[in-house]
């Protein structure tokens, strides 16, 4: 009768003697400084799939240090080992809406032979000197555009995430 109020995940632990108590470190979840692994499936709103983490290859995460978008980070406070969620993230939340600022255009003699057609994709370098993937959006006469915005910028986001390893921050 006891054991019926705790989370199935925890049963096995209380059937080999260890009980926890609430305040415990293994039921506080996931907290700052933590390093967290997680498994992630990224689609778009509409349910097509962008990415994944490939199978024992998780996504490892450092609680508070801002390595990925502020909306998951704060969905995986208070997670614990195994749990599931699903995060939605409006595109001003994730790589922001599309910028008419980050369309150049340039010489067509410029672009690499092969990527003189719409939908062409090449690596170039942008104004901070950063290499980005860059995307051929209109071919007019002796001119490309090319669209600098992040390839996800202006679509609303899903991510799967599940915990599969939590290492507790050292000062616990």
């Amino acid at each position: 009768m006891f054991i019926r109020f705790f989370r199935r995940d925890l049963l096995a632990l209380t059937l080999t003697g260890v009980f926890l108590l609430p305040g415990t470190l293994l039921a506080q979840g996931i907290e700052d400084g933590d390093v967290v692994s997680v498994q992630y499936l990224l689609t778009l709103a509409n349910g097509t799939r962008v990415t994944f983490s490939r199978p024992g290859v998780p996504l490892i995460v450092t609680m508070g240090k801002k390595s990925i978008f502020s909306l998951v980070e704060a969905a995986l406070l208070g997670m614990h080992r195994h749990e599931e969620k699903s995060v939605y993230l409006k595109a001003e939340n994730a790589y922001g809406p599309v910028q008419t600022q980050k369309f150049q255009a340039i010489k067509l003699s410029k672009l690499p032979e092969n990527a003189r057609r719409i939908g062409a994709t090449i690596i170039a370098t942008n104004p901070q000197g950063k290499e980005q993937q860059v995307l051929v959006t209109k071919i007019q006469g002796d001119e490309a555009t090319l669209n600098f915005n992040h390839p996800l910028a202006g679509q609303d986001l899903i991510f799967k995430l599940k915990v599969l390893k939590i290492k507790p921050a050292m000062s616990r």
